[in-house]
């Protein structure tokens, strides 16, 4: 129950907010958007001490004091408390051997799965298990609502600094940041002033199969969930970024055509469309938690007479535009604007490209490693390409319509797209050559999207 005098602020949603809570709303599903992070710990270990460090990221971030509201509103808004203690959980692990305990993990973390987050109440959560004071497991639960990837490593980076202050019987000074409260202000502050020309044009583009409403009720189903990572080979790499210097384009856009040119193979169509998420922080909130991302639906036409080199640079274009209007409520201009189609997607390409704080994991005081890690969309396939130390791929899907060896065809056909669309001069040569090497390799099985 909130306390009136325990509140700070009352904030409207940003635009991914705006939609993940109306998806949550109507789609009966405990893992829907729920985000599970679990690390091992090692060498000085004090459970007292992680909690305190954790009250201290609590503390210190306004986001991980926010609960959200929508019954009987208008519009939803997220509240942001004064005062919110971390939701702790400590359990004893000493007991058991090595086998039994990794077990338990496992368990443990299928157990909070299933639980649904209150979104009204605690949306954020840490369970410490420890075997030893020389080892524990860490697991974080939330719900993608609260941030993004950018968010998570200032978030891990702000625990390990309070920790080892504490450790060292250091006096713990909350850092100086920007106020979640003012970056949600400065982003909504003309939501209603959406390029309305712009929008217009693109989203009457033609597109078949359009006019699907993602967000009508039934629309959503449970999915058993699945990840998947990849490597790219250094050479295809090399080439896509020496190609990309040489005609003066990002390197993301040849990563959007290779799948646009996948899904146009399966898809047996002109019009491609597919999810892109978009990112972009002012410098006036590098150090804030928050979810400073939107998706919209990127609209590629395909043709077999078109010039890679053209087609690139059409795709720069329209990603320019989208990410000069990553602000704008998607929702909110179906919803204005009746005579738009509601364009539809089931599939979505994340670039993963933020900063990360190395020294989270080399820490001398209690060394950090990824145990393991799961997320749930709302998709049925998403592929995150993650530009951090090595360029690799990796697949979220729904493993009740994709089988492993289907997931593991897909990625090699999309290395394949990929090295193809650096030295082949039209789409006909990228598709003549892909589509011969799977013929005579005869280790692609046909997958449905």
């Amino acid at each position: 129950m909130l306390v009136r005098n325990n509140i700070q602020d009352i904030l409207p949603l940003l635009p991914l907010q705006e939609t993940m809570l109306n998806n949550s709303i109507i789609c009966d599903d405990s893992e829907l958007y729920k985000e599970l992070n679990c690390f091992t710990l090692e060498k000085n270990i004090d459970e007292e001490k992680v909690a305190m460090a954790w009250n201290y990221v609590v503390q210190n971030n306004e986001v991980l004091r926010t609960v959200f509201r929508w019954n009987k509103l208008s519009q939803p808004v997220q509240i942001v408390l004064r005062e919110k203690q971390v939701d702790y959980e400590f359990i004893d692990g000493s007991g058991m051997d090595e086998h039994s305990f990794s077990k338990y993990i496992d368990e443990l973390c299928e157990q909070k799965l299933q639980l649904k987050i209150n979104l009204e109440e605690n949306l954020f959560g840490v369970t410490l298990v420890k075997k030893s004071s020389t080892y524990a497991v860490l697991i974080l639960m939330n719900h993608h609502i609260l941030f993004d990837g950018w968010s998570s490593s200032i978030m891990m980076s702000e625990f390990v600094k309070f920790y080892n202050c504490l450790v060292a019987d250091k006096i713990v000074k909350i850092l100086s940041k920007e106020s979640y409260s003012d970056c949600v202000k400065m982003i909504t502050l003309n939501r209603q002033n959406y390029n309305k020309l712009f929008w217009k044009e693109y989203l009457s583009r033609s597109v078949e199969g359009s006019g699907v409403d993602p967000i009508q009720n039934g629309i959503f189903r449970k999915k058993s969930k699945s990840i998947a990572s990849f490597q790219f080979q250094e050479r295809i790499l090399d080439e896509v970024r020496k190609n990309a210097y040489e005609n003066k384009i990002s390197v993301a856009v040849y990563f959007y055509l290779a799948w646009a040119v996948l899904l146009h193979k399966h898809y047996q169509k002109k019009d491609i469309v597919y999810g892109a998420t978009f990112s972009g922080r002012p410098e006036s909130m590098t150090n804030c938690m928050s979810l400073v991302i939107n998706t919209f639906p990127l609209i590629i036409h395909i043709e077999d007479g078109q010039k890679v080199q053209d087609k690139l640079l059409e795709i720069q274009d329209i990603i320019n535009n989208l990410q000069q209007n990553r602000s704008d409520y998607l929702l909110e201009i179906y919803q204005r604007e009746k005579e738009l189609n509601v364009i539809s997607y089931n599939t979505v390409m994340v670039l993963q490209n933020y900063p990360i704080d190395n020294k989270i994991w080399n820490n001398e005081i209690m060394p950090i490693t990824i145990r393991k890690r799961y997320y749930k969309s709302a998709i049925d396939l998403n592929l995150s390409i993650q530009f951090f130390d090595h360029i690799q791929f990796e697949f979220e899907y729904n493993s009740e319509i994709y089988s492993g060896s289907e997931i593991d065809d897909i990625s090699k056909m999309y290395i394949e797209i990929l090295e193809n669309i650096t030295c082949c001069e039209d789409i006909a040569a990228v598709k003549r050559n892909v589509w011969k090497n799977e013929m005579n390799q005869n280790d692609f099985k046909e997958f449905d999207f």
